[in-house]
């Protein structure tokens, strides 16, 4: 009999044999390689290479912030530079050797969480990472609470761990195990990679990061078995450069706003803290009493540093006012031996929306694509096609989002009969003449006079159809691309799981993923022509859903794809609800994940919508029309240190307030952390600076930009080296 998957363990590769009535586990076949470039990672993925952390070659990330007088502006990209996300000052993390506190800076509020040493925060506040020391060769991520803990553990066991801390925008982690600084995403959905080649490596320990691509560490040799005198060390990661920044340095800390760093340094038997610029000027002691100063933390403001203090009395926390050189004791901290200091950073929730499904659709393409011929909106991509398909009915729409991702587009929403004034606005607004526009759907569908209407405005309209909605799936699937790297399977006769699917695959043009329909739990038979062309030899086969996965498996035990070989693998997601299948889903094929779509579970002209507007982003999840489903809530909480933005793309009326709180919340330290921004129409608020403001030096004051996302990351396919692998047979 089979064995069904764990709810939360539902994906993997499976190898299925003819008349298979069991399922054993074994480990996948997949292997990580290392790069020659810093900190990317790439896995051998059908005999090619794949990055696994290029997210599109045509964008950089999915959220941009801009503040005027106080209203925040955010759009579907961001053009991506160095920068600062503001901070406040939260609370201190630190142990006493084993065991896990949380205080206030004024010594109120002592708080026990858990055991667990070396504490560092996410940029945002909303997660702390820790080593386990009962298994120091796993790092642990939990909620400022102490809860909802998530493990990243390291390939085949690996070493003991130490000192990590988050990069970029909370979606990475770095670490030391075994003389060398290694990187993994800070959600566990890839293995740990070494961060620099062999060649760039030394002996690194105690790295500190920023919500940029700086990064500072400790190295004391060229490798460990020839070690000297400890220097404080910057890595850019946006150029690939390295900077010494400090000799006889160990304990660096890098401040808030990427600017400073500061170290330790012994002086005359004692140790001290010195503060440098990240571009070396600037070298200043900061303390000279007797006092050994340890484990310095910066305050998200910048204004103070915590450290712990060992003087003639027990070891316990001070304050240094980095200004006036005044320390002060920080009660109820005796005992500590290390500290991190909470940034409390504001995360948002964008809602994109109109009066109805139609206006929403509109809103949602004005969110994600620009306006071609007029001034470039940093953050909004430029167009290159677009998809039209009926908005009465799901039926052919359910694929539509893998193409517009594909081909680079927006999918509009019309009538049967004729071309609707808003797609027909949309068409205009986003499209230079002669640019294709894919019709999905026979003339019942989408009707020839229709077509005639998209030739006249000055496109190509190009006609995607069959006999029914599992015909046009497959001219979809082809439309697409002649040579998938993945197939997508889910059931036609429901849109949730399609949908899902199909945002998933249009973010993915690097492996070429497509999706096409199963009636069910079975295949028709233009579903099962085009498989049957295929080879699961070459072709990855993702059943997503329960009916998608046994209409798969049905057809090759019936004999209808006699052109399979005798032993095959698939992927396979699955969950007991549509939410656990898109949640799973999303935990399967995004890593680094920074940006979610949300839609209500009870509209499948939103989740089109949000599928389309989110495809080239982040995943599309479900949430409730009066709470946060468990599943999706969870998600957001698990990912919550990476992910900044969350976009509920639907008419407005559709999500109560209490849900948006519920999703602000699942992302930010507390519910006073986040914020929400509402794109009525899908523009940008009048009262907000016309525009995105992309991260960077030269930005106008008063912006209050987005953490810098990590380059070429993305969703560009799953890490198979960590997907369990079933046997069937």
């Amino acid at each position: 009999m089979s064995v069904p998957l764990r709810e939360g363990v539902p994906l993997g590769s499976c190898r299925h044999r003819p008349g298979a009535d069991s399922e054993r586990a074994r480990g996948d076949a997949g292997v990580p390689v290392a790069s020659s470039a810093c900190r990317r990672t790439r896995f051998r993925l059908g005999g090619s290479y794949v990055n696994h952390r290029l997210r599109r070659a045509s964008v950089a990330l999915a959220s941009v912030l801009a503040v005027s007088a106080g209203t925040l502006s955010l759009t579907a990209g961001e053009a991506a530079a160095a920068g600062s996300w503001a901070a406040s000052d939260g609370r201190l993390l630190g142990t006493d050797g084993s065991n896990l506190y949380r205080i206030s800076p004024d010594g109120s509020g002592s708080r026990y969480l858990r055991q667990g040493t070396a504490p560092a925060w996410s940029p945002d506040g909303s997660r702390a990472a820790l080593v386990d020391p009962y298994q120091s060769n796993e790092l642990v991520t939990i909620r400022q609470d102490g809860a909802f803990e998530q493990r990243i553990t390291q390939k085949n066991g690996g070493g003991a761990v130490s000192d990590p801390t988050f990069w970029y925008g909370g979606d990475s982690v770095v670490f030391r195990t075994g003389g060398r600084l290694r990187t993994a995403a800070s959600d566990g959905s890839t293995w740990p990679q070494p961060l620099f080649a062999a060649k760039k490596a030394g002996c690194d320990s105690q790295p500190s990061g920023s919500d940029g691509p700086l990064l500072v560490f400790v190295r004391t040799g060229p490798d460990c078995s020839h070690t000297g005198a400890a220097a404080v060390w910057l890595y850019n990661d946006a150029n690939g450069s390295f900077r010494k920044l400090a000799a006889d340095a160990t304990q660096p800390a890098l401040s808030a706003d990427a600017t400073r760093v500061v170290f330790v340094r012994t002086v005359d038997g004692v140790r001290q803290l010195f503060s440098v610029r990240v571009d070396g000027t600037g070298l200043k002691q900061l303390t000279t009493d007797t006092t050994q100063h340890q484990r310095p933390s910066w305050s998200p403001k910048g204004d103070r540093i915590a450290y712990v203090a060992t003087g003639t009395d027990q070891r316990h926390l001070e304050l240094l006012d980095v200004a006036t050189g005044a320390a002060t004791a920080v009660p109820n901290s005796d005992g500590w031996t290390d500290v991190a200091w909470q940034p409390l950073r504001y995360n948002y929730v964008a809602r994109v929306y109109g009066s109805g499904s139609v206006s929403t659709n509109v809103a949602a393409s004005r969110w994600t694509w620009d306006s071609y011929g007029r001034k470039h909106v940093p953050g909004l991509l430029a167009a290159k096609s677009a998809v039209l398909v009926n908005g009465g009915s799901p039926s052919y729409a359910l694929t539509a989002s893998a193409l517009a991702g594909t081909k680079q587009g927006p999918v509009l929403t019309t009538g049967a009969g004729s071309l609707s004034s808003a797609a027909s606005g949309e068409l205009k607004r986003v499209l230079r003449k002669g640019a294709t526009v894919y019709l999905v759907g026979n003339t019942k569908v989408l009707s020839s006079k229709l077509s005639d209407q998209v030739k006249k405005l000055g496109y190509k309209p190009v006609r995607l159809s069959g006999g029914d909605r599992y015909a046009a799936s497959v001219a979809v699937a082809k439309a697409s691309t002649s040579k998938p790297q993945w197939v997508f399977l889910a059931t036609g006769k429901d849109y949730h799981d399609a949908l899902a699917a199909a945002a998933a695959a249009g973010s993915s043009s690097g492996s070429r993923a497509v999706v096409v329909l199963t009636d069910g739990r079975s295949l028709s038979g233009s579903v099962t022509a085009y498989l049957n062309k295929l080879s699961p030899k070459s072709t990855r086969m993702l059943p997503v859903g329960a009916d998608a996965r046994k209409a798969l498996l049905g057809a090759y035990d019936h004999g209808k794809l006699p052109r399979w070989p005798n032993s095959w693998d698939y992927w396979y997601v699955g969950g007991s609800s549509h939410e656990a299948v898109a949640v799973n889903l999303a935990n399967f094929w995004w890593s680094y994940t920074s940006t979610v779509g949300l839609a209500p579970g009870n509209d499948w002209q939103s989740g089109l919508n949000a599928g389309s507007a989110m495809s080239r982003f982040g995943p599309l999840l479900w949430s409730g029309t009066k709470t946060l489903p468990g599943m999706t809530r969870n998600y957001l909480i698990n990912h919550a240190a990476g992910i900044n933005s969350v976009a509920v793309i639907s008419p407005y009326s559709k999500v109560p307030k209490d849900v948006v709180t519920a999703i602000g919340t699942a992302i930010s330290a507390d519910a006073n952390w986040f914020r929400t921004v509402n794109y009525a129409g899908g523009a940008i608020p009048k009262s907000a600076t016309t525009g995105a403001v992309a991260r960077s030096a030269t930005a106008g004051t008063g912006s209050a930009p987005a953490p810098s996302p990590a380059p070429a990351r993305g969703p560009v396919a799953p890490d198979l080296s960590k997907a369990q692998r079933l046997t069937v047979g």
